[in-house]
This record gives structure tokens, C-alpha cells and sequence, in this order.
């Protein structure tokens, strides 16, 4: 276990949003990054600062084109308390609870990675309707 490195990557904003997501839900970088209307370098960039630090893992099917990611089942076990502490907080702060509405709108109209690199800006046109 690398506290370090859970806190190097959890001080920044983009990490935590990002790993808000991936308690919900397996994603790629290319979701990620539209789902929390980022450039793909700084989706990119938190997925992988996360990973490094071993708080998700790839999570991809021999059939999958798109790497998916996950919550490590070693991050959740070893720093239970910490995993427990960043949920309950993730639930009282409003931008993450915005993060996790754009979630289920984006699972709501099954948008999928294709139409993501196929045109980004019309997925977040789709993800600002209500």
C-alpha cells in the first residue's frame, strides 16, 4: 500500500472526479472524458495518475476495441476507510452529484465510445438536455 501515492493523485480535482465515476461504473478515458466535458489529454492524465497510483485498474473484455478502467478491489480492501470517506464526501459535494447525473444521462441514452470519438461535442450537446 502506497499512501503516497493515493494522495499525490487524489489532490486533484480531475482524479477525484474521475474516480467519483469509476465507484459507479467501468469506463474508458474516451467516457470519462465526455461525461465531465474534459479535453481527452486531461481525461487521459487523471485516468492514468490514478492507475499509477493503483487505485484503478484496466478492466477490459478480449473484445473490447476501448480499454476500460475500474476501482481496484486492493484500493477498496486495503484503505477501506479511505474508499468509505471519499463516498461520503463525494455525496455532499454538488459538482460530483452533477458528475453522476451526466453519468446516468450518458448510460440513459446508451451513448457509446464510437459516438464519442465520432463527434464529442454532439454527445455533450445530448448530455446538457434534460
Amino acid at each position: 500500500m502506497n499512501f503516497e501515492k493515493y494522495f499525490l493523485a487524489l489532490s486533484r480535482i480531475n482524479d477525484n472526479r474521475a474516480l467519483h465515476l469509476f465507484m459507479q461504473k467501468n469506463l474508458s478515458i474516451y467516457e470519462i472524458e465526455a461525461i465531465l466535458i474534459m479535453k481527452h489529454e486531461d481525461a487521459k492524465s487523471a485516468v492514468l495518475s490514478l492507475k499509477e497510483a493503483g487505485i484503478v485498474i484496466e478492466n477490459t473484455g478480449k473484445t473490447d476495441m476501448y480499454v476500460r478502467f475500474k476501482v481496484s478491489e486492493k484500493f477498496t480492501e486495503e484503505s477501506k476507510m479511505l474508499y468509505d470517506y471519499l463516498r461520503h464526501q463525494y455525496k455532499k459535494e454538488e459538482g460530483f452529484q452533477k458528475d453522476l447525473r451526466r453519468l446516468r444521462l450518458f448510460e440513459e441514452k446508451n451513448i457509446t465510445i464510437e459516438e464519442i470519438v465520432a463527434d464529442k461535442a454532439g454527445v455533450i450537446k445530448q448530455l446538457e438536455r434534460k
